[in-house]
């Protein structure tokens, strides 16, 4: 993958990572400003910044889909390998980055974001993941019980229409 290559061929100074088989160029503030089709080059633009690429990136917006797949698929060559942890998904896994802060990219290309999720100690990464886990089941159990009310009080309303009704029942 050459989401490294890309970006010091284009020059980009911009945040690059990698998302759902797309390169995304964007910043702190504005995570997907552009991006590129990894299988065809293509590259497209926000539409709340149109001019974007043309602006910053002339080079690339210019670029045949072609010259851009040429980089994409080429090898990355990183300084350094420093092993981080990542909770991905419901596992942590083993990545590997050239430095293990924001707004630094894993060798894969995935941006390291979030301190608790992306550490060098496994350790830090399990014990947040747990803390996250325990507080999506708490979430989850509030949102059930409030659930659980809310069937409650429509069955009583059920019996109470039903009792009305059943009075009724001698009436035209």
């Amino acid at each position: 993958m050459g989401w490294k290559t890309f970006k010091q061929y284009f020059g980009i100074k911009h945040q690059v990572c990698v998302r759902n088989g797309r390169i995304i160029i964007g910043s702190p503030f504005v995570s997907d400003i552009a991006s590129v089709d990894m299988n065809t080059g293509c590259v497209s633009c926000s539409q709340t910044f149109p001019d974007f690429l043309r602006k910053n990136y002339p080079s690339l917006a210019n670029a045949d889909p072609a010259e851009i797949l040429e980089c994409i698929l080429a090898e990355d060559v990183f300084e350094k390998s420093v092993r981080i942890y990542v909770l991905e998904g419901h596992d942590v896994v083993e990545k590997f980055c050239e430095k293990p802060c924001y707004p630094n990219v894993t060798h894969d290309g995935v941006l390291i974001y979030d301190r608790d999720f992306f550490s060098v100690d496994r350790d830090v990464v399990v014990r947040a993941a747990r803390a996250y886990f325990d507080r999506r089941c708490e979430s989850a159990a509030e949102i059930i019980e409030k659930r659980r009310a809310e069937i409650a009080e429509q069955e009583r309303s059920i019996a109470e229409w039903k009792i009305a009704r059943d009075k009724l029942s001698g009436v035209s």
